[in-house]
């Protein structure tokens, strides 16, 4: 049996009430979280207080949690996880500048020059929320875009890892940066 096989075992021992299934799935898996995790954070620049180990300890904690969606399979495990580490990101960065910027004071929108001299941990945050108007449209081109660009998966992995030929990534890769493009235009000529 493989390791695939044997995750997506565990993962259905979990999925009927085996709280021990998701605990060896996050242990035979964890260097790959820890993988994805670094790639995340070089990704997101400079946030305080925050690396691979606390970024994959913190996915662990809110893919655990009793209310979190049902896992159903390899793919599915490893689309949440890189979400979840994403979401973990966001809020860490999003916490950095509400205290920069004056703490419980009201949000200023985006604006035409935020735009222009956008920070590191800004495009993140804009990034992070284009990939939400994705998800809107498409789940399967937004979990893409999170394992391409947070998850730092060449196209061969993420083909491994969905069980479908490089080319089909390839080809919704395409969708994917074309449906990128239209929304950050969107959204960006709002500001202009």
């Amino acid at each position: 049996m493989s390791a695939h096989q044997d995750i997506t075992q565990i993962l259905g021992r979990h999925a009927v009430g085996d709280l021990s299934g998701f605990n060896d799935v996050y242990a035979a898996v964890y260097s790959e979280l820890k993988s994805i995790a670094r790639y995340q954070l070089r990704k997101a620049w400079s946030i305080d207080n925050l690396n691979a180990t606390i970024l994959v300890n913190e996915a662990y904690i809110k893919l655990s949690a009793p209310d979190s969606l049902r896992i159903e399979n390899r793919k599915h495990f490893f689309a949440l996880a890189a979400r979840a580490m994403r979401q973990v990101l966001v809020n860490h960065i999003e916490q950095q500048y509400a205290q920069k910027r004056g703490g419980d004071w009201l949000q200023q929108t985006y604006t035409e020059s935020i735009f222009d001299h956008q920070s590191p941990e800004e495009e993140f945050l804009f990034i992070n929320e284009v990939i939400d108007k994705v998800r809107n449209i498409s789940d399967d081109l937004a979990n893409l875009i999170e394992l391409k660009c947070f998850g730092g998966m060449t196209e061969v992995e993420i083909a491994e890892l969905l069980s479908v030929h490089v080319r089909t990534v390839r080809r919704n890769w395409q969708k994917a940066k074309l449906l990128l493009l239209k929304i950050m235009d969107e959204k960006s000529s709002l500001c202009h």
